[in-house]
């Protein structure tokens, strides 16, 4: 969150109440210079969505994204990524709701530094060479 701490117009949230001022759902929106599949700069970016178990299915979750599109589009953005765990059935299926495509399958992969910064495990380090002329 520093990198939004920094420039605060590149995030919004939008919440939706009840009647009585209960909290049914939420929508974080950031502005990211480029997503997997999109094209142009800035692309808007659903970076948390939220609605209570018991206003699912009731027009409040579309009508948040639609809130998060709309500012989107306002600073410029021509098009909307968003992620969710491949095991995550309920937030595909609510994507897919709301017009969002799935696009591609993507694994992370992760690896702690030792504190000398040198390659952990067995084997030989890698050499840097001095380029040589043909």
């Amino acid at each position: 969150m520093a990198e939004y701490e920094a420039e605060p117009e590149r995030l919004a949230v939008f919440v939706a109440e009840g009647p009585d001022a209960q909290l049914l759902g939420f929508l974080e929106v950031s502005l990211r210079p480029s997503a997997n599949g999109c094209d142009g700069r800035p692309v808007g970016y659903l970076e948390g969505w939220f609605v209570i178990p018991s206003h699912r299915r009731s027009g409040v979750g579309r009508a948040l994204v639609a809130a998060g599109e709309a500012w989107a589009r306002g600073h410029g953005a021509t098009w909307m990524a968003s992620d969710a765990y491949r095991t995550n059935r309920a937030s595909r299926a609510a994507h897919a709701h709301v017009g969002y495509e799935e696009w591609v399958e993507l694994v992370h992969f992760r690896k702690r530094l030792g504190s000398s910064g040198r390659p952990r495990g067995r084997g030989t380090s890698p050499r840097r060479r001095a380029a040589r002329s043909p």
